[in-house]
């Protein structure tokens, strides 16, 4: 049986961890990504409160918005690093085949992020964070599901 070379991205806004799964037994950590300001919140990044402005016709006042925090910002630049990582090494042929787990806001980055030619090789997702498991859990949880 030729199985594919298969990759497992286990991903959260404070860090990725991609593995190589072997004959489905085993997880072996191919690289680790940590991201230490994916933990932190706005006010933490230099946010201020969004600032306010008195209408032109008359005296009510509103708030400019952002679509984009400063968080929501870093966790974009996170998923474009990841999303390059893997580009860098579906051209190199170090995986045939990706499975992702990663929360539902993230995966959505990430699948954003991610050339046409490296989503072409996902197999599978889960929308789920299990960015706190094990290997020993991942390989349980994968198997299992």
């Amino acid at each position: 049986m030729n199985s594919k070379l298969t990759w497992l991205l286990v991903a959260q806004r404070a860090e990725a961890r991609v593995y190589e799964i072997e004959n489905s037994k085993s997880l072996k950590l191919i690289h680790d990504f940590d991201h230490p300001s994916g933990r932190k919140k706005d006010h933490e990044l230099g946010s201020d409160s969004p600032g306010r402005s008195f209408s032109s016709a008359g005296s009510s006042r509103h708030s400019y918005t952002q679509e984009n925090g400063p968080s929501d910002q870093i966790t974009i630049e996170f998923s474009k690093e990841i999303a390059n990582f893997l580009e860098k090494a579906r051209s190199e042929n170090r995986f045939e085949a990706l499975m992702i787990i990663s929360g539902p806001s993230f995966l959505g980055n990430l699948r954003n992020d991610m050339t046409s030619d490296t989503r072409d090789l996902v197999t599978s997702e889960i929308s789920k964070n299990l960015g706190g498991f094990s290997a020993h859990e991942l390989n349980d949880y994968i198997n299992k599901n």
